[in-house]
């Protein structure tokens, strides 16, 4: 059985820094259904291809793949 996955864009925000990506999940799934379940990448969301910058200074690195500990984030939306 082939589970459809579908890919979307984000911006999460934490205390000290913005990160823009994009993350993977079921197609039947919501954002916040990835964010509220215990069992999906547990206390840590898998971001792809992704765009760290420092609120404070600006400062921007690009990385190929990031685990963000979903406890840390304090706004997340799907990019458009």
């Amino acid at each position: 059985m082939k589970i459809n996955h579908q890919q979307t864009n984000i911006v999460a925000y934490t205390s000290s820094l913005k990160i823009q990506g994009k993350i993977n999940f079921d197609v039947d799934s919501r954002l916040t259904d990835v964010l509220n379940s215990k069992s999906f990448n547990k206390d840590f969301l898998a971001i792809n291809d992704a765009t760290v910058t420092e609120l404070k200074t600006g400062e921007s690195i690009n990385v190929l793949f990031l685990s963000l500990n979903k406890n840390k984030i304090e706004v997340i939306y799907e990019e458009r």
